[in-house]
């Protein structure tokens, strides 16, 4: 019988947070970081959408850049929170209805 309870090894935060990542195979933190997405959006949207998905996008993507040098997340949250973000910039400046805002 194996008891995937057993966190005896665990003596720090860093441990703690390594472990949470290794028994989800990646996922813990990445649902994390895509919850702090869509609530910074949903408090952020009356700046607008454009505005509320692109601040968003920003700290979504300097946390995932935090937790890549602290191995909890793969490469693959920098990448797709600095599409979000990229995209999202590329909207701003060149829509024509947005321009003024």
């Amino acid at each position: 019988m194996r008891n995937i309870t057993n966190i005896t090894n665990i003596n720090s935060l860093h441990t703690l947070g390594k472990y949470a990542s290794d028994s989800t195979g990646g996922l813990f933190w990445g649902l994390i970081l895509m919850g702090i997405f869509f609530i910074v959006t949903y408090n952020l949207r009356e700046r607008g959408i454009d505005n509320a998905i692109m601040s968003s996008s920003f700290a979504c993507f300097l946390i995932s850049i935090l937790l890549l040098n602290l191995e909890w997340v793969g490469l693959i949250y920098p990448v797709a929170f600095g599409l979000f973000l990229g995209g999202s910039a590329f909207y701003k400046v060149f829509n024509k209805s947005g321009a003024s805002n």
